[in-house]
């Protein structure tokens, strides 16, 4: 979990929420629920992994570029929304 100390680290309290599921793929059978706000995070929680848990993580960043965080770990796949007026707009990466 070095990714979600050096996220903390380089957004700071432009940090707003970390949420989601990860598959530890040397536990096939389990997903780890991490949640955090700001800097803070609670430990993860391994849970049994259904066929409907998805691997994803619901980053919320406050004054940060997308292509600042893809810097930061540029193997990683990452979507972006942003809220302009009352419409939501998402563009991803492949």
């Amino acid at each position: 979990m070095d990714w979600l100390e050096n996220l903390a680290a380089f957004a700071g309290d432009r940090l707003l929420r970390v949420k989601g599921f990860l598959h530890p793929p040397e536990q096939p059978g389990l997903a780890v629920l991490v949640q955090g706000v700001g800097t803070l995070f609670s430990p993860m929680v391994p849970m049994p992994r259904g066929p409907r848990t998805p691997e994803a993580l619901v980053v919320i960043l406050r004054d940060l570029e997308l292509e600042a965080v893809r810097q930061m770990t540029p193997d990683a796949p990452a979507w972006i929304s942003r809220l302009s007026g009352n419409r939501l707009h998402c563009a991803g990466t492949d």
